[in-house]
């Protein structure tokens, strides 16, 4: 997986996006062109999230998305959905952006996650271990002197 964005900070972290590239293998698969119906995920998304800003607010969103005609479920090939497709409500929304510990200070942080979106913490929940970021960033493997193993 490609990495952009990347810029290196003072405390020997870095911060990067993953480029996703995806790749159609006709055999392996169905028709791309094939049409499914899917959740209209930000939709659902939006109009969980509009329960918490107020009722006056959310009825706004609610008469928005209702002249708007969104959907609930949506209707799309495989293809859109898989290697994507407009959708106003997303508007550009970019992956979530990763920092990581570089190894500078020392190997056994390295490849681990510093932040997410600029956060030290999942706002998710109130409190730990549910809402600590104890992880590794995904593509990178510990090096063997921490392991003490190849990689199999």
């Amino acid at each position: 997986m490609e990495k952009t964005n990347i810029k290196f900070h003072d405390n020997y972290t870095v911060t990067f996006q993953h480029k996703k590239i995806l790749q159609f293998v006709p055999e392996l698969s169905v028709d791309k062109n094939q049409r499914i119906v899917t959740p209209n995920i930000p939709l659902l998304t939006l109009s969980t999230q509009s329960n918490s800003l107020g009722y006056f607010l959310a009825k706004t969103i609610s008469l928005m998305l209702t002249a708007a005609k969104y959907k609930p479920f949506i209707e799309l090939t495989v293809d859109e959905l898989v290697f994507g497709y407009d959708d106003t409500l997303r508007n550009g929304t970019l992956p979530e952006i990763q920092t990581i510990y570089t190894g500078h200070t020392g190997m056994d942080k390295f490849g681990y996650l510093n932040r997410i979106n600029g956060l030290d913490h999942l706002p998710f929940w109130k409190d730990p271990p549910c809402r600590n970021i104890t992880a590794s960033e995904g593509s990178l493997f510990p090096p063997r002197e921490i392991t003490g193993s190849d990689i199999d």
